[in-house]
């Protein structure tokens, strides 16, 4: 599984990352997720979804918070194969833009964009990181993906060296999120892929409907590698081994945690980092290390 390039506002050498999208895809990636930081902020961002949308076979994701989608709909509306995902942190007016710390206007236009994108069937999932903050939002955020046909991911808020001085007011488990996804449905399944990367996930379909809520609980915990995760200054991490990331700066990063980066600023070298870290996901073991700590 591949992950995005986009972290910040530069510009994206679009044949460069196209021709590695292509070796990607040759060494048997078949799942892309562009996110950042907020992805449309880079130049060439609609250039390299066309790309992936007419000239791979890869499945592709934009992960954005939905503050810039108004200037694309188009762009995205013409996109075949898109899987929009939006961020949303709470659905209540003044609780969003406390949260996010932006202007109620901000907040009108994401859920304007939320509702338009749904309109045209290019929106998939919207998804919220639960917290002590916004725990009683996911009632409200169950309604409004019931009434606009959508899926949903809940996930719980993850320990990093950005956040650790909140981390202990704001963490909430998500069983009480969990239980409100019950009630509403009728049989749950694991995700198959995650079983070997990242943290294993449930996916609750709801009832009367196609849609589902999937749920990612770091209690559940995660994938690691001696290579990496033993010698690196954020073990024990909730997060470990679940995707691998290309940066802006074209480097390979193997966690968004590590201190380790593979130059990949060539396709050869692009190449060669790739498949190393292929063989470690692949080789990676499941552990609870950060929550045998924190009981």
């Amino acid at each position: 599984m591949g992950e995005g390039f986009g972290t910040n506002s530069e510009d994206i050498d679009v044949d460069d990352l196209c021709a590695k999208l292509k070796i990607a895809q040759q060494e048997g990636i078949s799942k892309i997720r562009l996110t950042g930081g907020e992805p449309l902020i880079a130049k060439g961002t609609i250039d390299v979804m066309k790309f992936l949308d007419t000239q791979t076979d890869m499945e592709y994701a934009l992960a954005t918070n939905g503050s810039m989608i108004h200037k694309y709909i188009e762009d995205l509306s013409s996109l075949k194969r898109l899987d929009l995902r939006i961020s949303l942190d709470a659905v209540e007016k003044n609780m969003f833009a406390s949260i996010c710390g932006v202007s109620e206007r901000m907040y009108d236009r994401t859920m304007n964009s939320i509702r338009e994108t749904a309109k045209r069937g290019i929106l998939n999932r919207l998804a919220m990181v639960v917290t002590e903050e916004n725990l009683g939002q996911v009632e409200s955020l169950l309604d409004l993906t019931s009434e606009l046909g959508i899926n949903l991911k809940l996930f719980d808020m993850y320990s990093t060296t950005c956040n650790k001085g909140q981390w202990g007011s704001l963490y909430t488990p998500l069983e009480r999120a969990r239980n409100q996804v019950k009630k509403r449905s009728k049989h749950a399944r694991q995700i198959t892929y995650t079983r070997f990367f990242g943290i294993p996930s449930l996916e609750y379909e709801l009832k009367n409907s196609s849609h589902t809520v999937r749920i990612k609980d770091s209690t559940s915990g995660t994938r690691y590698h001696d290579d990496f995760c033993d010698s690196c200054s954020s073990l024990p991490c909730q997060e470990g081994l679940y995707t691998i990331f290309y940066s802006s700066d074209k480097q390979l990063i193997p966690c968004r945690l590590s201190p380790v980066y593979l130059d990949a600023s060539h396709p050869k070298m692009f190449q060669i980092g790739l498949r190393y870290l292929i063989d470690v996901f692949q080789d990676s073991y499941h552990e609870n290390k950060f929550w045998e700590v924190h009981k």
